[in-house]
C-alpha cells in the first residue's frame, strides 16, 4: 500500500461531507456515523474505528464551533458547566473502550442506534414551546450533571452520547431553541472529543495500533470532507424541517443497528 492510496480511500471524502453535515445540523456525535463506516466498509477493528471516528470528529466539530460562534449560537456558560462532567467521564470512557472486547463495543453501537431511532421518532412527534433567549438557563442541574457524565462516558467509549444527553436535557427539559441546543452541544462535543483523542493518541503511540498507514489515509481524506460538511451543517440547522429530518435520521440509525448486530451475531 502506498502512503496515500487514492484509489482505495477517495470515498472517505464525500462520506466526510455527508457525515459532518448530518452531525452538525443535528448535534449528534459524528463518531457514531464514522464507526460503522470504518468497521464495515474499511474493515478496521472496533477500537481503532471508534478512536479514528472520534479523532475525525474533532476537526468537523471544531469547524462547526467556528460556524456557530460566528452566528453567536453557543451558550458558553452552560457548556463549560456541563463539561466539568463530560470531560473527565469522556476520558474514563476512552480508557474503558480499550478494555472491552470488540463485539461488546459493536453491540453498544447497535444498542445506541436503537435508542437514537426511538429518540428521533419521539422528537419528531413532540411540539416543544421554546423559551426566549433572555429566559435561557439550566433547570434541574443535578439531572444535567448526571446526563453529561453519562453522555461523556459513552462519547469516550463508542463516540456517541453527549449529543443525545443534551438534546434530552437542553431541548426537551429546558426547551432551548434547536439552533442554540445544537450550537452548545457541538462546542461540548468538540472539546470532549479532543481530550479523548489526546488519550487515544498516547495509547496508540505506545504501540497498540496496527495499520497506521491505513489510519493516516482515512484521516487525510476525511478532514477536508468534514471541514466542508460542518459548515454546510450549520447552514442546514437554520433551515431544516426538523420533523422530516428526525425521521430521515431514524432510517440511517436503523441501518447502522442492523449492520452492528449482524456483525456481532454472524461474523
Amino acid at each position: 500500500m502506498t502512503f496515500f492510496d487514492y484509489s482505495t480511500y477517495w470515498g472517505i471524502f464525500p462520506l466526510g461531507i455527508l457525515i459532518a453535515t448530518l452531525a452538525m445540523s443535528t448535534g449528534i456525535d459524528g463518531a457514531v456515523f464514522w464507526a460503522p463506516v470504518l468497521l464495515f466498509l474499511y474493515k478496521l477493528d472496533p477500537i481503532t474505528a471508534i478512536a479514528c471516528g472520534i479523532f475525525i470528529e474533532v476537526f468537523g466539530f471544531g469547524s462547526g464551533v467556528y460556524g456557530y460562534a460566528i452566528k453567536k449560537k453557543i451558550r458558553y456558560r452552560e457548556a463549560f458547566e456541563l463539561m466539568l462532567f463530560t470531560i473527565p467521564f469522556g476520558l474514563l470512557g476512552a480508557f474503558a473502550s480499550k478494555l472491552l472486547p470488540g463485539k461488546v463495543l459493536i453491540s453498544l453501537i447497535g444498542i445506541s442506534s436503537i435508542i437514537l431511532i426511538f429518540n428521533n421518532i419521539y422528537r419528531a412527534k413532540q411540539k416543544i414551546k421554546e423559551r426566549s433567549f433572555d429566559k435561557l438557563f439550566l433547570k434541574n442541574k443535578p439531572l444535567g450533571y448526571f446526563l453529561s457524565a453519562l453522555g461523556g462516558f459513552f462519547t469516550g467509549t463508542i463516540g456517541v452520547g453527549i449529543g443525545e444527553a443534551n438534546h434530552y436535557y437542553l431541548l426537551m427539559k429546558n426547551r432551548y431553541p434547536v439552533v442554540w441546543c445544537s450550537g452548545t452541544t457541538v462546542f461540548m462535543i468538540a472539546i470532549t472529543a479532543f481530550v479523548a483523542s489526546v488519550f487515544n493518541f498516547f495509547y496508540f503511540r505506545e504501540g497498540h495500533a496496527v495499520h497506521l498507514i491505513e489510519i493516516y489515509n482515512i484521516v487525510f481524506f476525511a478532514i477536508p470532507g468534514v471541514l466542508i460538511g460542518s459548515r454546510l451543517g450549520v447552514l442546514v440547522a437554520h433551515r431544516i424541517k426538523r420533523k422530516t429530518f428526525n425521521y430521515f435520521i431514524s432510517v440511517i440509525f436503523t441501518v447502522i443497528a442492523i449492520l452492528s448486530f449482524y456483525r456481532v451475531l454472524f461474523t
